[in-house]
């Protein structure tokens, strides 16, 4: 994705996150007049955390990211148990609803980060040598090289001058 994409979708979503906030407010100031008999604060905060968690959501699927996904979903998850509170439903029913949406939530997020999860071993790969075989092709190779390399032999300056007097004496 481009540089140019990715600005565009963060705006977007910040966008969208202040029209969250924006709810979130009249939503408070609706239900503290009177039109929502609900607490004011319970209702604000509903809709904050759900609206935030579905921006944080559909963000992460388009970008892919797990960690934007995990915390639009949690902040999802915390919208609609302040949704059940407020609807006066039983502690117990909201326990379980909220035990199945983190499951649902697990499993999400490993459908979407699948690929990241599978560990490839280095053995496995194709063309793995290990460090055994690696080091026999290094000290073949240098073997090789000290074979194929001149042999160096010094001659004594002496020998020189002695060989070209023999020679002037013939």
């Amino acid at each position: 994705m481009s540089n140019n994409k990715k600005t565009n979708l963060l705006v977007w979503g910040v966008v969208a996150a202040v029209a969250m906030i924006i709810l979130s407010v009249v939503g408070f100031i609706l239900a503290m007049t009177g039109v929502f008999a609900v607490n004011e604060f319970l209702l604000g905060f509903m809709i904050l955390s759900a609206g935030l968690g579905i921006v944080f959501f559909v963000y992460g699927l388009v970008v892919k990211g797990g960690y934007e996904t995990a915390t639009g979903y949690i902040l999802f998850c915390v919208g609609l148990t302040l949704l059940f509170v407020a609807l006066e439903v039983k502690w117990y029913g909201i326990l379980l609803i909220d035990f199945a949406l983190l499951l649902v939530g697990l499993a999400i997020l490993i459908l979407l980060k699948s690929k990241s999860m599978i560990v490839e071993r280095t053995d496995e790969k194709p063309g793995y040598k290990s460090f055994y075989e690696q080091k026999a092709e290094k000290d073949a190779e240098e073997k090789a090289k000290e074979e194929a390399a001149p042999e160096i032999t010094f001659k004594h300056p002496s020998e020189d001058i002695l060989d070209k007097k023999d020679k002037k004496t013939d």
